[in-house]
Parts: C-alpha cells; sequence; structure tokens
C-alpha cells in the first residue's frame, strides 16, 4: 500500500481496513491499488508526485495524523466507502479498543515506533517491550484481531502480532469508525448488529 516509498500509513490503514471490513461482512471484497492508495494520499494531505527533489526527497510527502484521516474518511472516503461516525477509543482501555475491533471490524491506532520495533519486525518477531529504544517515529496501523493478551494489526505487508506490554507502552490513539461496507445485504454486521445500533455502540466505547 505504498507505505514504504511514501509516508501513507494514514492511507495505507484505510485500505487494509476496507479489505478486512468487506471481506468479513459478506460483501464483495474491495482490494485497494497502489494507485487508488496514492489518489487518496494525494486529496487528503497535498502530497504531489511531481515535486520529488534530485535528492529523492519531496516537501509534500508528509504524513497525516490520525484525526484528520479518520474525519477525511467520513467526508471524502476511498473508492466511495465512507464512515458514517467515529470516536477516540481511551489508548489506555485495551478492552475498549478490542470491543472496537469485535463491533466495528477494525480500530485505527497511533504507535511511537522504536528501533526496536523495527528490528523485530524484520526479523519476524512480535513487537514486544524491550530492544533498542530509540523513537524512530509515529505510525498507524489498523488492528484486525485479537486473542487473549495478543493483538493483531497489518503494516508494511504482513500481520504483525504485538503483547498487551507493547501495546501500553507504545499506542497513545485509537479511533473506531461505523461504516456501511461492514454490514450484508440485510443490513447487518457479522455480530448482527444495524448501523443504528453500531452508533449506539460507539458512543459506549469511544
Amino acid at each position: 500500500m505504498c507505505n514504504d516509498v511514501l509516508n501513507c500509513c494514514t492511507v495505507a490503514d484505510d485500505a487494509h481496513a476496507l479489505m478486512t471490513r468487506t471481506a468479513n461482512s459478506g460483501s464483495p471484497i474491495v482490494v485497494p491499488t497502489n494507485l487508488d492508495v496514492q489518489a487518496a494520499y494525494a486529496a487528503a494531505t497535498g502530497w504531489d508526485r511531481s515535486k520529488v527533489l534530485p535528492d529523492g526527497s519531496n516537501p509534500t510527502d508528509n504524513g497525516d495524523t490520525l484525526d484528520h484521516a479518520e474525519a477525511f474518511m467520513e467526508t471524502t472516503g476511498l473508492l466511495g466507502h465512507k464512515s458514517v461516525a467515529n470516536g477516540l477509543v481511551s489508548a489506555s482501555n485495551v478492552d475498549h479498543i478490542k470491543w472496537g475491533n469485535l463491533l466495528f471490524g477494525t480500530a485505527r491506532l497511533g504507535l511511537q515506533i522504536t528501533q526496536g520495533a523495527i528490528d523485530q519486525f524484520d526479523a519476524g518477531e512480535d513487537w514486544d517491550v524491550g530492544g533498542d529504544a530509540t523513537l524512530r517515529g509515529y505510525h498507524d496501523v489498523p488492528l484486525v484481531y485479537f486473542e487473549g493478551d495478543s493483538l493483531w494489526v497489518v503494516t508494511w505487508g504482513k500481520e504483525q502480532r504485538m503483547t498487551r506490554a507493547f501495546f501500553a507502552a507504545n499506542c497513545f490513539q485509537g479511533i473506531v469508525g461505523v461504516y456501511p461496507d461492514f454490514t450484508n445485504a440485510q443490513g447487518l454486521t457479522p455480530a448482527g448488529l444495524d448501523l443504528p445500533s453500531l452508533i449506539s455502540d460507539l458512543q459506549a466505547v469511544a
């Protein structure tokens, strides 16, 4: 989803979340292309591919905030898929984050990424506390699955498992959204909820 060459982790999250929601709802699975991601990134942030400098950098490639990205999904959306509501979930309340994943399909997580986390990813290891604590930046990933104290996100081309300790140490923001594409032809989510119920549940966890 282009996050290996652009600072577009927020749109990569949107793309992965869209695939996850449509795959689980029983509706036609939507798989955005890299060009779709680039178009959304340009629309959301003003990134311009023509502004590349001789050193290969691009002053318009500045990433995005989670709040703005979620607002963009409500006003503009990706490939015609928009949210109808969204809300912040306390990053310190892992149970509410899990409920967000369970009820709404995915939860958008803001993480601080250390060199140790990069080393663990490159080695195919779980994200856990420890290792080089040098801060390398901030990242947006979709939570797509959990089991006990283990949480799975999708990032940099694969599923990545994190421990609850890593989550507690590095997650600084959580957001969930209500998306009609998470409902089937009968207007129900995999948990049997309709959109008004989801919006009510959003008020409970956000």
